[in-house]
């Protein structure tokens, strides 16, 4: 392994300094990311709900036509 001369070793370790610390648009974009999960998730959650609903009426309606 061959040394590197100064000035490289220090740039080479400010950019990697640089991609540790999330930069603002990275944080943009996890923020986006973590709003568009949450907007899925909560839309297959209502999605989810919406059908039980659906069932459950269904199973009435039956009962009751049983019923008659």
């Amino acid at each position: 392994m061959t040394k590197m001369p100064v000035d490289l070793k220090a740039r080479a370790e400010a950019v990697f300094a640089q991609q540790t610390t999330p930069q603002p648009a990275e944080t943009d974009t996890l923020q986006a990311r973590m709003a568009r999960q949450r907007a899925l998730r909560e839309a297959r959650d209502k999605a989810e709900a919406e059908r039980a609903e659906i069932a459950r009426e269904k199973a009435r309606r039956a009962r009751e036509q049983r019923a008659k």
